[in-house]
This record gives structure tokens, C-alpha cells and sequence, in this order.
């Protein structure tokens, strides 16, 4: 026997109109025996909810923006008691983008990291730089997200729309982690110069264009490091909850209905997030189901 499940979510049903959504009906993928079914209570990028286990009569039950999700175990990721699920959703991708270069590039008590761009991604990274025992150094194109790095745990603001904001700063860091998506006009000469011998430079922004040309000799003359990183393995997600459960690490999200997902995609466009949207389920759970038998 196969089941196939139909669930509800907000989706777009016209490319040309990206923020008009609306409740359609989809089908889930077909139950394995190695599947969960997730009932999704929150959402951003990533999706956190409660596992499902057996229907009555013993089937197996089936199961965003969508009122569940049918997952291989090998995706699934227990959330600790400690956290809610509407923090958890967020930390599943922006949270754990930057938590994985953090430790795999041995962040912790006496090093000095340096967090460049303070947004979703950015935000995050001062958070569990700060949780796992660094000196943090915030860098900002303006000083309106001053306050806000400082409260986030930020023990220095860099004010990089300054005319030698670096200066100061010169062989001074061991790490920066860049969340930057801009690449227009990013003095990287700038930020190789903060970086002491062997110093580390990891982006995990992308931005749309290029990079801008730079000189090797920063990196040569210093033995700097360039690399890039892409959210993190299940290893490091289980890790990065337990630090957040020990350490009650609690993100700065907005939480809206998922009806509201229009103004969560408007707020993102127009770089008004402060500093992750999560959307809270509001879909009628009830939906139709189709048995199969063969």
C-alpha cells in the first residue's frame, strides 16, 4: 500500500506577480519508511515544526509555507527543549551558514573575529562568535546597526563608510566572516589588512556580481587564507543548537503569519528585516487524502 497526501501552502501561481500569494493544495512526495512527517508551525528559509508518528489504524502519517512537509530522517534535525520553534526556524539555515565556519575555523576564547555586513546572516554570526567565547569586532557601511551590534554581544563597531575605518585595526583579527551580498565598491585590500599573520577571510554572501580585482601580495606577504563557506552539516546543526540551548541564544526575528508572507518578501526586498522574518502557521491544518492500493 502507498498513500499520497495532499497538503496547503502559499505559493505563487504567476512568476510575473513574485509577491501575490495563495493558499494552493500540492501533493506530498510518497512515504518511505525512512520519512517524517513534519507538521510545520514556523517558517523563513527553513522550516520547523512537530514530528508526526502513526495514524490509528497503524499507516504511518504523511508528514514552508505550507501546513507540512514529508522529509527524509537524514534532514530532519531534533530542536532541543530549550528552544522554541519559532527561533529554531531561523537558526536551520541563516544561523547555521554562519555557525559552521565559526568552529571549523576554531573560533573561541582568545581569538578576535570579525563580522562584516550586519543583516540576517551577519547578525547571527556576532551572536555565536560571542556565545562561543571571542572578541568581536562588528563592521557596518553605517552606524545606524551600532546599538544593535553592541546588544547582540559586539565588543567594537567598524564604521567602513569612514575614509580609514581599517587603520586602527591592522593585523589585529584572526577571522572575518563576511556576510556582504554587495560586491560593488567592497574595499577587500581594506579588510585583508585587518587580518594577522595567517588570518582567515570566509565569505558566505553572494553577492550577484563579481568580487572586485584585488593584489596578491596581502595574501601572499601574510600567508592570508580566501575561502568561501555554504550553510553546514548535520553535525554542526546539532552542535549549533546545543550552544544555543546552553547558551540561550535568542535571534532577532519578527514573527508574522504566514498570510502576512507579502510583507515578509517586501521587508526582505526592501532591507527593512530586523533581522529575520519567520512565519507563524495560520493555514486550516485539515486537508484531503487519497489512498492507493496495489
Amino acid at each position: 500500500m502507498s498513500m499520497q497526501k495532499v497538503f496547503k501552502g502559499y505559493g505563487l501561481t504567476d512568476a510575473a506577480k513574485w509577491s501575490d500569494l495563495s493558499v494552493i493544495e500540492f501533493p506530498s512526495k510518497r512515504w518511505e519508511e525512512a520519512d517524517v512527517e513534519i507538521a510545520i508551525t514556523h517558517c523563513g528559509h527553513e522550516i520547523a515544526g512537530i514530528a508526526g508518528d502513526h495514524y490509528p489504524d497503524g499507516v504511518p502519517t504523511m508528514g514552508g509555507y505550507a501546513t507540512g512537509i514529508i522529509a527524509h530522517e537524514q534532514f530532519v534535525f531534533p530542536i532541543p527543549d530549550e528552544l522554541s520553534s519559532e527561533d529554531a526556524a531561523s537558526m536551520l539555515c541563516g544561523g547555521l551558514t554562519v555557525f559552521s565556519p565559526l568552529i571549523h575555523n576554531g573560533v573561541g576564547p582568545g581569538k578576535k573575529v570579525g563580522i562584516v555586513s550586519i543583516g540576517g546572516l551577519g547578525h547571527y554570526a556576532i551572536l555565536f562568535a560571542k556565545a562561543l567565547g571571542a572578541e568581536v569586532y562588528a563592521f557596518s557601511h553605517s552606524s545606524s546597526k551600532a546599538e544593535d551590534a553592541k546588544k547582540m554581544g559586539a565588543d567594537h563597531f567598524i564604521e567602513t563608510s569612514l575614509d580609514g575605518f581599517h587603520t586602527a585595526y591592522e593585523m589585529e583579527l584572526d577571522l572575518l566572516i563576511s556576510t556582504r551580498d554587495v560586491a560593488k565598491d567592497f574595499p577587500l585590500a581594506d579588510f585583508f589588512s585587518v587580518l594577522h599573520p595567517l588570518g582567515k577571510f570566509v565569505t558566505v554572501g553572494v553577492p550577484n556580481e563579481d568580487l572586485p580585482g584585488f593584489s596578491a601580495y596581502p595574501l601572499c606577504v601574510r600567508g592570508i587564507s580566501l575561502s568561501g563557506s555554504h550553510v553546514g552539516s548535520k553535525k554542526d546543526a546539532l552542535q549549533m543548537f546545543a550552544l544555543a540551548a546552553e547558551k540561550n541564544i535568542k535571534p532577532w526575528i519578527e514573527v508574522l503569519p504566514m498570510k502576512d508572507a507579502k510583507k515578509a518578501l517586501f521587508g526582505m526586498w526592501e532591507g527593512r528585516a530586523r533581522y529575520r522574518y519567520v512565519l507563524e502557521q495560520d493555514i486550516e491544518v485539515g486537508h484531503s487524502t487519497e489512498n492507493i492500493y496495489g
